[in-house]
Parts: C-alpha cells; sequence; structure tokens
C-alpha cells in the first residue's frame, strides 16, 4: 500500500477506528512495503554493516515512507525542535506520512516535571509554529487532534506533498 492510499483510508475512519489506528501506530517506528527477500537483504546489511554511515544509509531505506514519532519529539530542547521537525519531513520521500505528537499549546513553551523521581522535560513550539513547519518542510498537514482530552496532547498525521507545488502558499 502507498503511503497517498493509507492518507486516503485514514480519511475513511471513524473517530474509534481513528484512536485504534494511533494506538497500533504508537508501537511502530518506522515500515514500508519490502518484500520479504528485501527486507533480508537489508537485515543482512545492517547486521554486516560496521560503518556508521553505511548503518544510517540502511536505515534510510526503510524510514522514507513512514515515520512515526510519537511522544518523543517534545523531548528534543526547544530551540532544536524546528530544525529536527523540517529534518523528518524532508527525510520523507515524496506521499510518505509522518505521524508524531506535541504538546498541544498555541504559543511555545516548555516544562520540567518529575517522573519516578527523576525531571523529564517537554516542550512544544505551539501549534502555528508546528504548521508553519509542517509546510516549510514541503508536508501536508492531513489531521491533527487532541487525543487525551483535556490533556494537552496532540497528535499529528503529516504527508510529504507528491508535487513542490502543493506546499507553496
Amino acid at each position: 500500500m502507498t503511503a497517498a492510499q493509507i492518507i486516503q483510508e485514514i480519511d475513511k475512519l471513524s473517530s474509534a477506528e481513528l484512536a485504534e489506528v494511533v494506538r497500533h501506530a504508537k508501537a511502530v517506528d518506522a515500515s514500508r512495503q519490502l518484500s520479504g527477500e528485501e527486507l533480508g537483504v537489508l537485515a543482512k546489511q545492517m547486521v554486516a554493516a560496521t560503518d556508521p554511515t553505511e548503518i544510517d544509509r540502511l536505515k534510510q531505506e526503510i524510514i522514507k515512507d513512514f515515520i512515526s514519532a510519537w511522544d518523543s519529539i517534545w523531548h528534543v530542547p526547544l530551540p532544536l525542535q524546528h530544525q529536527t521537525f523540517v529534518k523528518l519531513g524532508r527525510m520523507l520521500n515524496p506521499g510518505g506520512v509522518l505521524i508524531f505528537t506535541s504538546g498541544g499549546l498555541d504559543a511555545p513553551g516548555e516544562v520540567t516535571n518529575r517522573f519516578l523521581g527523576l525531571p523529564l522535560y517537554h516542550a512544544t513550539p505551539g501549534i502555528p509554529e508546528l504548521l508553519s513547519t509542517i509546510h516549510e518542510s514541503g508536508c501536508i498537514c492531513r489531521h491533527l487532534e487532541y487525543d487525551q482530552f483535556p490533556e494537552k496532547h496532540l497528535y499529528f498525521i503529516v504527508q510529504k506533498s507528491a508535487s513542490p507545488k502543493a506546499t507553496r502558499a
């Protein structure tokens, strides 16, 4: 199934079905329609690879069509989040999909709370900046939703434009 077909199928889902898809997506770091033979070749190359550059190249073979960054990017320091989102968006193949979560605030914010007795940092650039960054990275926001209301937990489904003209204002 192509990324475009995934988006078409997502658009057909009810809220309950979409919530179930999101629950499954949380467990997926990266996915691509590879044949068993292709996946086997990549796996053997990954095991044999010792050069960090080659390992990165092999990872890129797998993650250009779908990237899931659930409950992760908001731990990146706020000044680095913009470049992180741009890099993820630009890594995608045309039509590729990125699913990620962020704090659902209107303005930038950061906080450190205690978790299991240790400090845990969270930050968000804010919804307007996230939407601008999505556009800047050549992507289109297909869906955003507060999925843990009343918590400010927001998830996005973003798709890389199939055409550079599609994201121009």
